[in-house]
């Protein structure tokens, strides 16, 4: 299946759920972030607040490798990092992730990450995520939540821990939404520092036929890893050091100051290899290689 056609069901979900929640609220269906099992007066905002996010939602599609990445930084993102209006590229989008991130919980609740759906507003930030359960509904909207801008997600954290009632600490619905969060928050980051791209590309056939007629041209967006880049060597004399190796440098979250916004804000630095390229590569000394049959 060609890259088109795999971004293609990422619109197409997208435009399922609008349909889907085009529908009359569904009492018990929809659960607000900070609440229990909403009642027809919350379910029914819960919904019309759904639908206007969805409606202005532009579909990503996160290919498997770019997930992997997300998934294994994700649980380490600093607790400073902030959502701030300039770092997205547009005001909603609809996250559809080709491999669901998996959700650890104390008990067999199902609640693997599949999607995000966002929208941007001048004071927030609003999110609702799509889990694939256990259930037969299989992938549907399990949570909502307002993400003040400049609210730290260490402060977000605990704003979650606060207001969850008792029974989401017991059966691991709080646990869950964390990670929700932490996940999220790493798909951001890392779209805001350009380590991961996206690029548009236009529909496969068979899906733009499918499409409105609007949406059928250059209208989806492809999560890809940023390529490498090589520095130059370094001007003469300006700190240059006889390095007798080289090594590799791990993937690792630092603080850098941002003149912009007047802050400090945490990036990710991927793994590279650091070194003249005409020395021996030195290898961490903890690392151990067992070859087996």
């Amino acid at each position: 299946m060609s890259l088109e056609a795999k971004a293609g069901m990422a619109a197409e979900v997208l435009l399922e759920e609008r349909r889907v929640a085009a529908r009359p609220a569904v009492p018990g269906f929809f659960r607000e972030f900070f609440g229990t099992d909403q009642d027809a007066k919350d379910g029914t905002e819960g919904a019309e607040r759904l639908r206007g996010i969805l409606a202005e939602a532009v579909p990503y599609y996160w290919a498997a490798e770019q997930c992997r990445i997300v998934e294994r930084v994700g649980r380490s993102v600093p607790l400073t990092w902030t959502p701030l209006a300039e770092s997205f590229e547009t005001t909603a989008g609809f996250f559809w992730f080709a491999r669901c991130f998996g959700i650890a919980v104390p008990k067999s609740l199902r609640v693997d990450l599949r999607a995000v759906a966002w929208r941007l507003e001048p004071d927030a930030l609003w999110l609702v995520w799509y889990c694939e359960t256990n259930a037969e509904a299989g992938t549907v909207p399990m949570g909502l939540m307002r993400w003040q801008l400049h609210q730290s997600l260490g402060e977000a954290l605990e704003a979650l821990d606060a207001l969850a009632p008792p029974g989401y600490r017991e059966d691991g619905t709080l646990s869950a939404q964390a990670q929700w969060v932490r996940f999220s928050a790493a798909a951001f980051a890392f779209l805001e520092q350009r380590i991961l791209l996206t690029r548009r590309v236009r529909p496969a056939r068979a899906v733009r036929r499918r499409l409105p007629a609007p949406l059928r041209e250059d209208w989806l967006r492809v999560v890809v890893l940023r390529r490498q880049v090589h520095l130059g060597p370094t001007a003469a004399g300006a700190g240059e050091v006889a390095w007798s190796c080289r090594w590799l440098v791990r993937g690792h979250w630092r603080e850098q100051w941002f003149p912009s916004v007047g802050r400090h804000r945490p990036i990710f630095v991927l793994p590279y290899e650091k070194g003249p390229e005409d020395k021996p590569l030195k290898l961490p000394g903890a690392t151990i290689f067992a070859v087996r049959r």
